[in-house]
């Protein structure tokens, strides 16, 4: 039996309990916690990305009661936010903090792109700029016109996501789940998981081993959101949320991405009525029965921010109507 070790008057773990520890949390994993939900993987990466949601499944197994404390480093122009997380055991006992900060003045939160050209003619000099970013799908680079977003709209995204960082971070913390999970790595979009790909960083340590189900359980079903937007509406919805979205099949381009070439395919969908698209991407092929002209929904759309620009990401499409065949002209 191995002998505990008392510091301070507090018992302390022994070396079979913090193997216990690791070992509830990965069974938290397996039984508890989804994919893309509660943490995320990608590919190239040694361990999972833990999320918010899986930081208070976590929180909730080793009943953790968290306070956060908010300091307001906001000046006229820009909204800044430091929030202390701090994490107390059921009797009252401090187990351990953590500090997340977030500021508007970030780039994915400081620039925005123009509704028109005429918007940024308008704005003024100080409040705009023309950037230089990375070509894709063998384009070069090219200038992107960006102008200052209003920091009072991105307050409380700005509050929130201060409170997750810290929030996640405690809990990887106190819990020792840093052996089980990173951090940080959950805003990238798909437009650079080919890069991971390519570009395997150095291991110090070896991967950790995911949790393996005793038995084969059948496949869940992606989350679904309860709630469907048009394309006009969910170009306003804001970053890291999940939604549905349906309009008209308007076009569809197939890309082959990362070293294993595989297929992710843009599927462009136009509203009843105007002409401004949304490009959700899927991976795959292009599903089969589809066709031009038809109104389809995508569901379990994941909203990222990349450099500023909105992307998509979705799961399954539903088919709502199907296009009325051309009529045929007899010559």
């Amino acid at each position: 039996m191995e002998k505990e070790i008392v510091v301070g008057g507090e018992m302390m773990l022994t070396a079979r309990q913090i193997r216990e520890q690791v070992n509830l949390i990965q069974e938290v994993m397996k039984a508890v916690m989804k994919k893309d939900v509660h943490y995320g993987i990608i590919p190239g990466c040694p361990k999972p990305s833990l999320f918010k949601a899986g930081a208070e499944k976590i929180a909730a197994t080793f009943r953790i009661a968290v306070k956060s404390d908010v300091e307001d480093l906001s000046s006229e122009d820009e909204k800044h936010f430091r929030v202390t997380c701090t994490g107390y055991s059921p009797t009252g006992l401090m187990l351990g903090s953590a500090v997340g900060e977030c500021s508007s003045n970030e780039e994915k939160f400081r620039w925005r792109a123009p509704v028109c050209k005429e918007e940024f003619e308008e704005c003024d000099i100080d409040r705009k700029r023309e950037k230089w970013v990375k070509g894709y799908d063998g384009k070069p680079p090219y200038k992107k016109q960006q102008i200052r977003t209003e920091p009072s709209d991105l307050a409380n995204t700005v509050l929130q996501l201060s409170d997750k960082r810290a929030y996640v971070a405690l809990v990887r913390k106190i819990t020792a789940a840093s052996d089980v999970f990173t951090q940080d790595i959950e805003d990238l979009p798909p437009e650079i998981i080919a890069e991971f790909d390519e570009k395997t960083p150095l291991k110090t340590k070896p991967a950790v081993e995911m949790p393996k189900a005793k038995q084969q359980a059948p496949k869940e079903e992606a989350p679904v959101a309860t709630r469907a937007f048009n394309v006009l509406d969910a170009m306003a919805q804001p970053v890291d949320s999940m939604i549905s979205v349906w309009g008209i099949f308007f076009d569809y381009k197939i890309q082959q991405v990362g070293k294993d070439k595989k297929d992710i395919t843009r599927y462009m969908l136009s509203p009843r009525e105007g002409t401004q698209l949304i490009t959700i991407s899927m991976w795959g092929g292009l599903q089969e029965g589809l066709a031009l002209g038809d109104v389809i929904q995508f569901n379990g759309v994941v909203v990222k921010d990349y450099k500023g620009e909105k992307q998509y990401l979705g799961t399954d499409i539903l088919v709502l109507e199907k296009a009325e065949p051309a009529e045929e002209t007899n010559a």
